[in-house]
């Protein structure tokens, strides 16, 4: 469950169930439910729940009975596993959706050549431009005509100067 880099949490529900809690059973509950969001579970071992929880051996296992509280057997945490299985189910909408939409999309383009195997040009230095009716400059290319004077500097094209 590594591709899980996001996790909802819901505020309201997670302040009413935890108002009980110290600064560091609400830091060591927080990373031990992020563990169990990204990886689907956490050990049953002491020494690695405390490394995960930021604390000492002496401090987990002092904490340890309240932060048990909000697991089942096995370390398991049911609204996790629900919010789990609901993103899990949207991705795989989304995917199923894309890939209908993909179909569609070059159902009538089979022989197209995928965009990534075509040759890109590649972009020129300013410097390296010479094109009848425009002047290099160190600041961008001067272009000119009309009296008008324009540069193009840093990728953006801007009224110039005499002084370009």
């Amino acid at each position: 469950m590594s591709l899980m880099a996001w996790m909802p949490l819901y505020v309201g529900d997670y302040r009413a169930d935890t108002t009980h809690l110290s600064a560091a059973q609400h830091g060591a509950y927080l990373l031990l439910i992020m563990h169990y969001w990204q990886q689907g579970a956490v050990p049953d071992d002491d020494e690695q729940l405390a490394r995960i929880a930021c604390m000492t051996l002496a401090e987990w296992r002092r904490n340890r009975s309240i932060i048990r509280a909000f697991f089942g057997d096995g370390w398991h945490h049911r609204r996790i596993d629900r919010e789990m299985e609901k993103a899990v189910t949207a991705y795989e909408k989304r995917s199923r959706a894309g890939q209908k939409g993909n179909a569609k999309r070059w159902a009538d383009r089979r022989n197209a050549i995928p965009l990534g195997s075509q040759p890109q040009p590649q972009p020129h230095s300013l410097r390296e431009d010479t094109i009848q009716g425009e002047q290099n400059t160190s600041r961008g290319m001067a272009l000119g005509g009309d009296g008008v004077r324009l540069a193009v500097v840093n990728g953006g094209v801007v009224r110039g100067e005499d002084d370009l």
